[in-house]
């Protein structure tokens, strides 16, 4: 274009993810650190063009919502909102060196498929059973990262936006300062001997000789550069550039065996994902050999040929609930969430983790990133892979169809995923629930441990010896009676216990007839759902 000088001036296209330009006063709230935290309410949200609920921060799915409205794919929003929870997580529960799994439904085509980043072994690792146990910090415990790889893959698959400007949200956080909660505040207090414990630590998060504490905004410059590398350059830039080096050198100077081939031939596997039959309906979700979508669909077998009621109100429901559950079981640890839908019916279910204690127990961090110790309790998982494999996920995002069409995608986190799943898809497709009164129902979670859950602990849990299922107190006593004479061992709490072994789901399920989308998300997650309407 000219100006009136008859000069020539350039045009800067404005990047709409960038948060300097958004509605200021939903900005402001987004990062009131007062307001950020575990809520105890549900959290819902109806439209029928986009919408969209991650389990992490209202900027988060704040973010996510601001690439609808750019006209972003699905993809594009779970994307752009699980960067920003890992920035505002402060790489505690997730990270930008943790593992990726997601389902993906194709409007236009049809086309089902799935993207699975786990954590990549090592080749040189020849004695896995060996790997010292947390909380003995050893570079053995880390894992080539999967999550910038399923990101990048899933992104180059179906998304729409310039990858770059995915980014924007986040490193507006870790440059300007992310709001530190009190809950936040709490985890690195507990946590202060992990995280300064190496030099690199201590300069990520005790740059002026102390941790962050709550109120505080806590900016990461170091951070801040890296991904802005990640946003130029791509994967290549974490698994061949001057990131794979330093992971590399530091996990050596830690005791690990990390070379620079396994960070260079890591790939996220793209495939068809597994499919089995529920209440007249299609699963699909991921393929082995991850563990949580073929653990899902041998459940929802189960559960099916039980044919039972609402386990809230029917006694034997319950007994039958529990005994379905009673399979091999799924669970994970210290995880995010992220389900969109788009103005063209696509749909992404998405779940990215660390599974290990909160930022892991050995303070390697690298560029900014923490690196996770994976590897400290699964030894015996391990074992049973080759070199270079991939670690198998217990995540269990899925997309469920009624006649060929997609009626609900979902996705789950936290030590009782896999109970709350299974309890979710039976209220919504089996039960015909609303998606919003299946979420506000009473709960059963996972097995009695030692120390917390996957939002709340900062410790290694541990099972116990003879653990308990443990469900909030909103069972009736009946219900409870009759799992018990089924030989089940059930322990009601409060929902608001913070030593609950939680479940956290959510879902968005789209009415067939009216096209109109319901998002929605169990309580203790964090933040609204979200819709351009």
């Amino acid at each position: 274009m000219t100006s009136q000088d008859g000069k020539r001036s350039i045009r800067v296209r404005r990047d709409p993810l960038d948060p300097a330009g958004w509605d200021r006063c939903e900005l402001k709230q987004a990062l009131d650190w007062r307001h950020i935290g575990p809520d105890p309410q549900s959290a819902t949200a109806t439209g029928t063009s986009a919408v969209l609920v991650g389990s992490t921060g209202p900027f988060a799915t704040l973010a996510g919502r601001y690439a609808l409205d750019a006209g972003g794919s699905a993809t594009d929003a779970v994307l752009t909102t699980a960067f920003a929870q890992i920035a505002l997580s402060l790489g505690s529960w997730v990270s930008y060196a943790g593992l990726f799994g997601m389902v993906h439904h194709a409007a236009a085509t049809g086309a089902t498929t799935s993207v699975s980043a786990g954590f990549g072994t090592l080749t040189q690792e020849t004695l896995p059973l060996e790997i010292p146990t947390a909380p003995q910090p050893s570079g053995r415990t880390a894992l080539v990262p999967g999550f910038i790889a399923g990101a990048h893959a899933a992104h180059t698959r179906a998304g729409r936006l310039p990858w770059d400007q995915l980014w924007s949200p986040a490193r507006h956080l870790l440059e300007c300062g992310v709001p530190v909660n009190e809950h936040l505040a709490r985890l690195l207090a507990l946590r202060a001997d992990v995280l300064t414990r190496t030099e690199e630590g201590r300069a990520a998060f005790a740059p002026h000789g102390r941790l962050p504490r709550a109120g505080e905004l806590f900016a990461q410059p170091r951070l801040a550069a890296t991904i802005a590398a990640l946003a130029e350059h791509g994967p290549g830039w974490m698994y061949q550039g001057s990131w794979a080096e330093h992971f590399v050198s530091q996990v050596r100077r830690e005791g690990g065996h990390a070379i620079p081939e396994d960070l260079a031939g890591y790939q996220a596997h793209c495939a068809e994902p597994v499919r089995g039959s529920f209440a007249g309906h299609e699963i699909a979700t991921l393929p082995a050999p991850d563990t949580g979508g073929t653990d899902l669909l041998a459940t929802l077998a189960r559960l099916d040929t039980a044919g039972i009621g609402e386990p809230s109100q029917n006694p034997g429901a319950l007994a039958g609930l529990l005994t379905a559950l009673d399979g091999p079981p799924a669970t994970g640890s210290h995880s995010d969430y992220v389900l969109a839908v788009d103005a063209e019916g696509n749909l992404a279910a998405l779940c990215h983790s660390i599974n290990t204690a909160m930022w892991g127990t050995t303070g390697i961090v690298i560029d900014g990133i923490v690196v996770p110790d994976p590897a400290a309790f699964q030894q015996p998982a391990l074992a049973r892979l080759t070199p270079g494999d991939h670690l198998p996920m217990p995540i269990e995002p899925a997309i469920a169809f009624h006649r060929g069409r997609p009626v609900l995608a979902c996705s789950s986190i936290g030590v009782g995923l896999h109970p709350a799943t299974v309890l979710g898809l039976h209220r919504v497709l089996a039960l015909g629930q609303p998606v919003a009164v299946a979420v506000d129902a009473p709960l059963v979670h996972g097995h009695d441990i030692v120390v917390g859950d996957s939002v709340t602990s900062v410790l290694a849990h541990r099972e116990l010896d003879s653990p308990s299922r443990i469900l909030d107190d909103r069972f009736p006593p009946a219900c409870l009676d009759a799992a018990r004479d089924a030989g089940h061992a059930v322990s009601p709490r409060p929902a608001d216990d913070p030593m609950l072994p939680r479940g956290f789901w959510a879902a968005i399920t789209t009415d067939p007839r009216t096209g109109k989308h319901t998002a929605a998300r169990t309580p203790y997650g964090q933040g609204p759902a979200r819709t351009t309407e």
